[in-house]
């Protein structure tokens, strides 16, 4: 008869299963409910850093966030209640607006987020998607320096499949079957809920606002039966073996805790933050001091968590200042470091703290870490740097040379002004330079000439100087280079000296004695000079005055009496407008607007009314006077008679009128005459239309006698060739007569000048076509270089300008070419005329536009002319606004330019 047993053996292998497979779903289900966490401080972090984000900026950091998340359905930011920017945003652009307000149970729980702050995990719930899934609600709370407010939630929606079932496949192997219910309210998460009335075996964890309890069992219930009694021999043998290797393991698991409970409890004691990687640089174990000092990177700094990982949230969160603004290359920067096999570095966090991290590889390829907080030592190393920085400033703009010698006597600190002042010694002004030395080269310089035995002297002497507590003394350099040494002891020993450059002061020194001599000099000159002016005031005819603020004389010179004869106490304390004439005032207005705006004036001529019975006027020149604080005081100035002077210029002036008046008059009596000799003398120039010329012909050829018929020829050729002459003579002197009116009227300023729109190209070639006429008989070619354009202007006087320098430039050219070319130069037409004649001589060319003027004035020129023709074309050129001028070389030609006015629609153009 066989003996059967229970087979629990086989029982406990599947609870052996079971509970690994319990712990490793467990620990899947608390990895994806941290990387959930995770997702949502990323959310948080970003949100931080620009709180005034816009939809276009949420959807692109949203892509970067939530990229290898595939659980997330999609996430939301909620502010006042009200959703406001979702990604994705094409699927769910819809919810966008839609208040809590009208979900009375999601409302609560984003009030008690934010109101606790505190992030809340809802679900399982049946989304808008049709499956269930889970709502991870962030609470966002601004930190400003008054207080912190809240700025809203982040809602983010994963799916419950995507996130737990598929760790499920993962983890649960088959038969077993898992159940997840909420630990609290026993609400279902997932599986078969009725596991949790079998005998499965469980386990709790931990997640955001409560925990989860976790079932597991096999589907059909644990393996139950009966067995052989060899085979349970065999199976108590393995079941004693499997219970031993359990114990040792349990044991080994114990001390490995045990000894880990040690190591964790050694590395918390620690002050400095300690941290370990393993080979695939995953975080192993931390003590509490490296999670204080990385505090905003906290959430992240979990077991099986990366380096880089770490790194990322840490800079979503501001935790390293250093890589603000350039955060993707400081993290590569920070993992090259990480991964060298020994380093050290400084490392300054969003906080203000300063670390010194310091890594080594561990010998199974990981790494290991201690962050020691450094921030007192940085902050006490930047203040000596700063205040040396400051005390080097200072010293360097100390306005003498510094030096300071340490208790050995070697050179510690040397400014700049002393590389200035000592440049022949610049290359013994080192740190650590003996002083004696320095002295070796200083006496040298000083004393170049004196002998070796002199020069020690002169140097032990020195050092006694340098030795005392306190002691100055000079230094001659050379090349007129003295110093002013101060020197003081230290309480170390050391010797600090002040080198002050008394160059210019020795200079000086050496110039007032020379100057107090020719200040002696000066003085006996201005003595004499006194003397000298004191004499000249008592023979001069002019005077000086003085004038107050009000315009008031307060001072006259002995001159004025006589140079006018009147006591100086009459015009004393009045104002210059009370002893003026009425009226008779040159340029009064300009003058009282000089005096008003304080300005100098220079020979202002006034008639005076001391005087009533003689005609009296003065003239004045005068500059202001104003005192220290810059106020005006008054002004002073000389003055003179000028009567005679004045009078002889209002005469010649009258005598310049009638003289006007009269050439005006003799021009028009002459036209007259002269207009009807050239008419006459025109049939003189032709007899033959003359009736009894051709009746005197008639009967000369009647008469048949070819002398008389010669004759006849010969008297009218020569009438003709005289009334030519005449001709000439006429047009000559009716050109002289138009230029002598023309000439009055401009010095009478009444010449009309008719200002239209003129273009300027039929002009200039009408007229060089009139012109053509004067060149014949030299070999000369009249040539337009013309650009178009309108001018304003009067077409008349144009015709006259070029007609005159045309005709001006034939006379003395007897070959070549006579050119005229224009040329726009801003707002003016600039036209010029060039000939290749015989120039004029440099004397000449000042005074070739005044009137009755020649390039050849001498009495046996070959040209006729009064030389008004530039004269009078110089006038009109500025009675248009524009300019004329010479250029020329003696036999070289000669090219006069002159510019007027565009019209202005060519200026605009």
């Amino acid at each position: 008869m066989k003996t059967r047993i229970d087979t629990s053996d086989q029982r406990e292998q599947e609870q052996l299963t079971a509970h690994a497979a319990i712990a490793e779903y467990a620990e899947n289900v608390s990895n994806a409910v941290t990387n959930a966490l995770l997702v949502g401080s990323a959310f948080k972090g970003a949100i931080t850093l620009d709180p005034d984000l816009t939809q276009e900026s949420f959807t692109r950091f949203a892509k970067e966030i939530v990229k290898g998340h595939d659980a997330l359905v999609n996430v939301a930011t909620i502010r006042d209640y009200t959703v406001e920017y979702v990604h994705p945003f094409d699927e769910n652009a819809h919810v966008i607006g839609r208040k809590l307000d009208d979900i009375p149970a999601q409302r609560r729980l984003a009030e008690a987020a934010l109101r606790e702050n505190r992030n809340i995990l809802q679900g399982p719930v049946p989304l808008l998607q049709g499956y269930p899934g889970f709502i991870l609600r962030v609470p966002v709370i601004l930190d400003s320096a008054e207080n912190a407010h809240p700025w809203g939630l982040i809602s983010i929606v994963f799916s419950a499949e995507a996130l737990l079932a598929d760790l499920e496949r993962d983890a649960i192997p088959a038969p077993l079957v898992v159940a997840m219910r909420k630990t609290e309210d026993g609400t279902p998460i997932l599986g078969d809920q009725r596991l949790f009335e079998t005998d499965g075996i469980r386990r709790t964890i931990d997640v955001p606002d409560g925990r989860w309890t976790l079932v597991v069992r096999p589907k059909d219930g644990w393996t139950s039966g009966t067995l052989s009694a060899k085979t349970v021999i065999i199976f108590l043998l393995l079941a004693t073996a499997a219970l031993a290797t359990t114990n040792m393991l349990f044991w080994l698991r114990q001390e490995a805790s045990i000894k880990a409970e040690q190591l964790r409890a050694a590395i918390d004691v620690l002050g400095d933050g300690f941290v370990l990687y393993d080979s695939s640089d995953r975080l192993v174990i931390c003590n509490e001091r490296y999670r204080e000092i990385y505090k905003d990177s906290a959430p992240a700094i979990k077991p099986g968590v990366t380096f880089r990982e770490i790194l990322q949230y840490g800079l979503t969160n501001g935790q390293y200042k250093e890589a603000i603004g350039r955060e993707e290359e400081w993290l590569e920067e920070r993992l090259d470091a990480h991964r060298q096999a020994d380093f050290t570095l400084e490392q300054q966090l969003g906080s203000g703290k300063w670390l010194r991290v310091r890594e080594m590889e561990t010998p199974d390829g990981g790494r290991v870490g201690i962050r020691v907080d450094i921030t007192e030592q940085v902050e006490s190393r930047k203040r000596a740097e700063i205040a040396e920085t400051r005390l080097r400033d200072a010293i360097d703009t100390v306005p003498a040379a510094f030096l300071l010698f340490d208790a050995e006597g070697e050179l510690e600190i040397v400014n700049a002004r002393a590389m200035q002042f000592l440049p022949d010694a610049r290359a013994r002004l080192k740190t650590g330079t003996p002083i004696r030395k320095l002295l070796e080269r200083l006496v040298f310089l000083e004393l170049p000439h004196a002998s070796r035995d002199e020069r020690e002297a002169r140097i032990e002497a020195l050092l006694v100087q340098l030795r005392r507590k306190g002691s100055q003394f000079d230094l001659h350099l050379g090349n007129d280079r003295f110093y002013k040494i101060f020197s003081h002891r230290t309480q170390e020993g050391g010797v600090v000296c002040f080198g002050v450059d008394i160059s210019d002061l020795m200079a000086q020194e050496r110039w007032l004695e020379r100057t107090n001599d020719r200040l002696r000099a000066a003085i006996k000159e201005r003595d004499t000079a006194e003397a000298r002016f004191a004499d000249v005031a008592d023979i001069a005819t002019e005077w000086f005055w003085e004038q107050d603020a009000e315009m008031r004389i307060t001072y006259l010179s002995p001159g004025f009496e006589k140079a006018t004869g009147t006591p100086r106490e009459n015009v004393i304390g009045h104002t210059r407008a009370e002893i003026m004439h009425e009226g008779a005032y040159m340029n009064y207005e300009e003058h009282l607007h000089q005096m008003q705006a304080h300005e100098p004036f220079h020979n202002v001529v006034y008639r005076s009314n001391l005087n009533e019975a003689q005609e009296t006027w003065f003239r004045t020149s005068g500059k202001p006077v104003f005192d220290e604080a810059g106020v005006f005081t008054g002004y002073i100035g000389t003055a003179a008679n000028v009567t005679e002077f004045y009078v002889a210029l209002q005469k010649a002036k009258r005598a310049d009128e009638a003289k006007t008046q009269f050439l005006n008059m003799v021009s028009h009596e002459l036209r007259t005459p002269m207009t009807v000799v050239l008419g006459f003398n025109a049939f003189l120039r032709n007899p033959e239309a003359l009736p009894a010329t051709r009746a005197l012909r008639e009967v000369v050829q009647a008469t048949g006698e070819t002398a008389l018929e010669d004759g006849y020829t010969a008297m009218v050729d020569e009438v003709s060739t005289m009334a030519g002459k005449i001709e000439s003579a006429g047009k000559q002197l009716q050109a002289l007569i138009g230029d002598v009116l023309d000439l009055s009227r401009i010095e009478a300023n009444s010449l009309h000048i008719d200002i239209a729109p003129v273009d300027l190209q039929p002009v200039v070639e009408s007229t060089i076509s009139q012109m053509q006429s004067l060149a014949k008989g030299k070999d000369i070619k009249l040539v337009a270089e013309i650009e178009n354009a309108t001018l304003k202007c009067d077409e008349t006087r144009l015709r006259q300008v070029l007609i005159n320098l045309i005709s001006n430039a034939i006379k003395f050219t007897d070959k070549g070419s006579i050119t005229v070319r224009s040329d726009i130069k801003d707002s003016m037409m600039q036209i010029s005329v060039l000939d290749t004649g015989i120039g004029i001589p440099k004397n000449a060319l000042e005074d070739i536009f005044d009137r009755f003027t020649q390039a050849d004035a001498s009495s046996t020129r070959n040209e006729g002319g009064a030389g008004l023709g530039l004269a009078i074309s110089k006038d009109i050129v500025a009675l248009h606004g524009g300019e004329i001028n010479v250029v020329s070389t003696s036999n070289d030609g000669t090219t006069i330019t002159f510019t007027i006015p565009l019209w202005e629609e060519d200026v605009a153009a």
